[in-house]
């Protein structure tokens, strides 16, 4: 290739790495690991408590959770984002697992909803991109074929999911909740 081809084709690469976009950056490869409980441990042991998940399976514990912190909507303070693990929740094969996202505020854990993922093959750990954008003031989250968009809630619409792993059910007009949307296409407006 001639040296001035060279130097024009650089360049329109340089221009294309350069323009800002929604498809021009990187997301971010969320890992929630397995019995990775920190300093939450008494309300995730609570949590497993209020969920009844011994009834189900006997053992049940900390190694059947996956666990990761995220500060998703940028006011300095993270998330709390647990999947669960066992056949009541997902099976890797065959349907995605639910990861349950908390918010920390006055002083106790909040459910504020959360996307699905599929599990990967270790036991207990999920996956899930933190896109680099935000919509109302979320960051994206996405399993790779759908984004998740934090939409403020209206009570226009039904929500999912639509009971905490608690089985409370979410209340109409709640602070928002996930919206799914192919991924590339714009979030919606609620």
């Amino acid at each position: 290739m001639p040296a001035g081809a060279m130097r024009v084709a650089l360049l329109f690469l340089v221009l294309i790495l350069a323009i800002p976009g929604r498809g021009g950056l990187a997301s971010e490869l969320l890992v929630l690991k397995q019995a990775d409980i920190g300093a939450e441990e008494d309300f995730l042991r609570t949590l497993i408590k209020d969920m009844k998940l011994q009834n189900l399976y006997p053992d049940y514990g900390f190694k059947d959770i996956g666990v990761a912190r995220y500060d998703l909507d940028g006011d300095g303070q993270y998330e709390l984002l647990v999947g669960f693990d066992r056949a009541a929740f997902c099976d890797p094969d065959r349907f995605p697992c639910p990861i349950h996202i908390y918010r920390w505020d006055k002083g106790i854990w909040h459910w504020i909803g959360g996307p699905e993922t599929y599990r990967i093959p270790s036991w207990a750990t999920f996956e899930i991109h933190v896109e680099p954008h935000s919509h109302e003031g979320w960051r994206v989250l996405s399993d790779g074929e759908y984004w998740r968009c934090w939409t403020r809630g209206t009570a226009k619409k039904s929500y999912y999911p639509y009971d905490d792993p608690a089985q409370r059910k979410r209340v109409r007009g709640m602070a928002g909740y996930f919206w799914s949307v192919k991924r590339g296409e714009p979030c919606p407006d609620d």
